[in-house]
């Protein structure tokens, strides 16, 4: 069994101290390195998920203005035919509303015409 002041002679040493120290250092290193791979790993990670979310976000956003421009499309195109049947039915008034006035006034102009020979009858009549 080694004599106990050789063991505590050489725990005190400066090799034994240098040795412990650079083991301590290359451990500490490693460690380290480890450490910055382990978050730059773990920081792409999540900036690839972060730009799949953004890129998902983007995608169902375009879809969803696509739906709105298909709705939009096809409420323009009601409008459209509705205003078309709207101003076929406004002519169709219009002309009724000519021929209608085109009726009164001859209607118009038989009653002057019939008022003119009653009073030439009753005129008439007289004389």
């Amino acid at each position: 069994m080694p004599d106990m002041t050789i063991v505590q002679r050489v725990a005190e040493s400066q090799y034994v101290s240098g040795i412990l120290f650079i083991f301590l250092f290359l451990a500490a290193t490693v460690a380290g390195t480890w450490l910055y791979k382990n978050l730059l790993k773990e920081n792409d990670e999540r900036e690839q998920k972060i730009i799949e979310m953004h890129e998902k976000r983007e995608r169902d956003l375009l879809n969803i203005n696509l739906d709105y421009r298909k709705e939009s499309q096809g409420r323009e195109k009601k409008l459209l035919e509705h205003l078309e049947k709207t101003t076929q039915v406004q002519t169709e008034m219009s002309r009724t509303i000519e021929r209608v006035q085109g009726i009164l006034s001859a209607l118009e102009l038989s009653i002057k015409e019939a008022r003119l020979e009653i009073f030439y009858f009753k005129e008439g009549g007289r004389s």
